[in-house]
């Protein structure tokens, strides 16, 4: 880092690489191209860091600035006639604005004056011109530049900025001006906040330090240069990107859908009209978009940074956004599985490719039914993969969202709310938050006005309030309270719920270590959860990790090792390393590799 006089506002990281580079092209070639996307920091480079070197070198930096208006071949072809010959040699050429390859006209080519430029699209250029990318800040770089320029400002703070700033250095250099104009400490939360929701005060005026322009005026211009070079789809597609904060969106392709006659999308349940366009002709118009820089492709994805897709919102403005909204929903549903706020193991490879983009879009912006149970669904996705915190924080903003008076809130079903509430529950229970029961016990109550008492989602209503109620005797109670609901889920034919209740009715024989060990009933489990879910299901491995204790309370020392093994092993491969059953059952396993008993009183649901 270079920082000029102690009392000076900017700070400059510098770039040796890309100043070698240039400087190494230049031997060899007439016209050195640095090419990036916007505010990556190529007319900076060459501003500063590149005409000292060049003059180090004995070379002639000379600035041309053409007029606003003009055709710039013409503008050059007169530099070359008029003023070149005035220059001292040899002269390198360093143009203010962005060109292309039909922009330099060949007599300027042909009259020795070697020219270092600046563009945004590689793709354009070839042989025998040298192209140097150039790219954005490193996170470091980006931290070192942040707590450097703001007085207090924390690292972890500005890595939390450099994330959202996507670590381009025109975006920093708007980062420190803002938080040094307001002249007193901020937290980091509220910056971003207000970069967020008001893009215009952060990066939009006049360009920091001595850039010629803002952030938001450079992709500004790229919007309206869009306009009249694109289809109308392509417009909405990156509008539809914006709307979810940048994605991903996914085209969905033949591999990416399960190989199951029942996989249905959830996009079939929309009207003819809202149907997505056909997968390839997305792909086709997201890749026009990608050779503009506006968005990049990452195998069947689509994305953009948060914050490009704050700022094209923005300069978009209020009146397509419905538009935008429905096409990023359609989409957003042709790549799901038709549901009910649930995401199933099977197709947990769907929702994993579109957790991010159903995380990101604002509730208010997604209007149809099976929209919304997508956006429960992935809740229920993170509570599938011990991410409870985040699966709470998710569920009690849908739900303010969705309250009486909010944007759209008449329209939210009942059978939603309660969905809602049941997953809330679960999340609620899972980090030790006491509203748990009240969350369970008010879906069910209403279950029990509006569904047959063998209905799945009552039964599983009745199950989460048993999980959330505090335990004060032996178990007992709640095992009857348990056989109750198996009995109701076998007679609704719900069978893997009542397998799952069958598991939970052993977890409680463990948990308060009744006499009679529940092996041989867990071994019978196991071999039914794996049929019809398969061995690596979460439900099977949970009876596994439960049969491994079930062995070692019953002295079975071997076997309670075997097993406490292969759940560790299972949960690794399928919920990961980090998740908290992963790491219950590895402590478990260590445990009893010391000799030590299991952990008394175990949460085992």
């Amino acid at each position: 880092m270079t920082p000029t006089r102690a009392h000076q506002v900017r700070i400059r990281i510098d770039r040796p690489q890309l100043v070698s580079q240039v400087l190494s092209y230049l031997e060899h070639a007439c016209v050195v191209v640095l090419v990036g996307g916007i505010g990556v920091g190529k007319s900076s480079l060459v501003r500063q860091e590149l005409s000292a070197a060049l003059a180090a070198r004995q070379l002639w930096p000379y600035t041309w600035a053409p007029e606003p208006v003009g055709d710039l071949a013409w503008q050059l072809e007169n530099f070359v006639a008029t003023k070149l010959p005035r220059l001292p040699r040899p002269v390198v050429l360093l143009p203010t604005v962005d060109l292309g390859p039909d922009d330099i006209p060949d007599i300027l080519r042909d009259s020795g004056v070697q020219v270092v430029a600046t563009s945004r699209h590689g793709t354009q250029w070839a042989l025998p011109d040298l192209v140097v990318p150039v790219g954005v800040f490193t996170r470091s770089q980006s931290v070192e530049y942040l707590t450097h320029s703001v007085r207090g400002l924390s690292g972890r703070d500005a890595g939390q900025a450099a994330e959202y700033l996507d670590d381009t250095p025109l975006a920093l250099r708007h980062a420190v001006a803002f938080l040094r104009r307001l002249r007193r400490d901020l937290p980091i939360e509220s910056f971003l906040r207000t970069a967020r929701q008001y893009p215009h005060v952060v990066f939009g005026g006049e360009g920091p330090d001595d850039h010629p322009s803002s952030l938001l005026a450079e992709i500004e211009k790229d919007l309206a240069a869009l306009a009249s070079s694109v289809s109308p789809l392509a417009h909405d597609l990156l509008g539809a990107l914006a709307v979810l904060r940048g994605g991903p969106l996914t085209v969905p392709g033949t591999s990416m859908q399960p190989q199951r006659s029942l996989w249905r999308p959830a996009a079939l349940t929309l009207p003819a009209n809202r149907q997505p366009p056909p997968p390839y002709q997305v792909r086709k118009e997201y890749r026009s978009l990608g050779q503009r820089g506006l968005v990049q492709e990452r195998g069947d994805r689509f994305e953009m940074t948060p914050l490009k897709g704050d700022l094209t919102l923005f300069l978009f403005g209020p009146g397509p956004l419905p538009r935008f909204s429905e096409l990023a929903e359609s989409m957003l549903l042709n790549s799901l599985p038709l549901n009910e706020g649930e995401a199933r193991w099977s197709d947990r490879a769907c929702w994993a490719k579109c957790l991010e983009s159903l995380l990101a879009v604002d509730p208010a912006n997604v209007l149809s039914l099976q929209g919304r149970y997508c956006l429960l669904g992935a809740a229920s996705y993170l509570l599938l993969h011990g991410r409870y915190q985040e699966a709470h924080e998710r569920l009690s903003a849908l739900r303010a969202s969705w309250q009486p008076g909010r944007v759209n809130s008449p329209s939210v079903p009942l059978q939603l709310r309660l969905r809602l509430l049941d997953l809330l529950s679960q999340a609620a229970r899972r980090i030790g938050d006491p509203r748990a029961w009240r969350y369970a016990a008010t879906a069910h109550r209403w279950r029990r006005r509006h569904q047959a008492e063998h209905h799945r989602d009552a039964i599983s209503s009745a199950l989460n309030m048993l999980l959330a109620s505090p335990h004060t005797d032996d178990g007992r109670t709640l095992l009857a309270d348990l056989t109750t609901l198996q009995k109701s889920a076998e007679a609704g034919q719900h069978d893997q719920l009542a397998l799952r209740i069958r598991s939970l009715k052993a977890a409680v024989q463990l948990a308060f270590h009744h006499p009679v060990k529940p092996v041989n009933d867990l071994l019978r489990l196991l071999d039914a959860q794996a049929d019809s879910l398969g061995a690596d299901h979460p439900d099977a491995l949970s009876t596994l990790d439960r049969l491994a204790f079930a062995y070692a309370e019953s002295g079975q020392d071997a076997l309670a090792k075997q097993h406490f093994e292969a759940a560790v092993a299972g949960r690794t491969a399928a919920l990961g390393v980090r998740h908290p059953d992963t790491l219950a059952s590895a402590d478990a396993l260590e445990a009893h590799f010391r000799g030590a008993p299991p952990p008394a009183r175990r949460q085992f649901w």
